[in-house]
């Protein structure tokens, strides 16, 4: 789920505010949102399985392979997977929460990859949470907050991609905004049951990216 126009936002932002080089400094821990009673967990919508591949096609083409890796990173174990574009990235699964590391803004968070909250299949359409990323110029006390919020817009829909229909989808919209700019990007991200991510439909810079699961094989 590779995401590198979130980052290209970012980064054109962060040069007309300071021509000093940007970097991530650490995450802050995700907020929660809503304040709803979680419901049973569905199901897996990320499965982990060793070996198990995606192909995604579209606005950028590569491969994502299971790997059969754990790794603790803040405490928790995560699984390790690998991207054929950006290399490997992380994913952490509890109790229908889906946390990635690794995942977002792959050409800024090499300097320090940060956890987010991409997906909370046990919570009712429209619970919304939010993740607040740092950004600091090197050698400035300035800092900016960019904000990820992401919002359960429908569940246990059917989605068409090209002639397959996928069953029990949960779409997720994503905001992404940063203090004095506002909103630099939005859409939608698609995942289903016992598959994973199938679709992404994001506009950036006036820009529209559109990712989509071309085959998939789960161990």
């Amino acid at each position: 789920m590779k995401k590198r126009f979130l980052a290209i936002a970012i980064a054109l932002i962060s040069l007309t505010a300071c021509e000093d080089k940007w970097e991530y400094m650490e995450g802050r821990e995700p907020a929660t949102g809503g304040g709803e009673t979680p419901i049973e967990s569905t199901g897996s919508y990320q499965p982990l399985t060793p070996g198990s591949k995606w192909v995604y096609t579209g606005t950028e083409n590569y491969i994502v392979t299971s790997l059969n890796e754990e790794t603790s990173i803040g405490g928790k174990s995560f699984h390790a997977f690998n991207n054929s574009v950006s290399g490997n990235f992380y994913i952490n699964v509890n109790n229908g929460q889906y946390t990635g590391n690794g995942m977002f803004d792959d050409d800024i968070q090499s300097l320090n990859p940060f956890s987010l909250i991409f997906l909370k299949d046990n919570q009712p359409v429209n619970h919304t949470w939010s993740s607040t990323i740092k950004l600091q110029p090197e050698g400035s006390p300035v800092e900016l907050n960019a904000e990820y919020k992401f919002t359960i817009k429908e569940k246990g829909i059917d989605f068409k991609i090209d002639n397959k229909i996928y069953k029990n989808v949960i779409r997720v919209s994503m905001v992404l905004s940063l203090p004095g700019y506002g909103e630099i990007s939005n859409g939608s991200y698609y995942y289903a049951k016992n598959i994973g991510f199938i679709y992404s439909d994001i506009s950036a810079n006036a820009e529209k990216h559109i990712v989509k699961l071309s085959s998939y094989e789960i161990k």
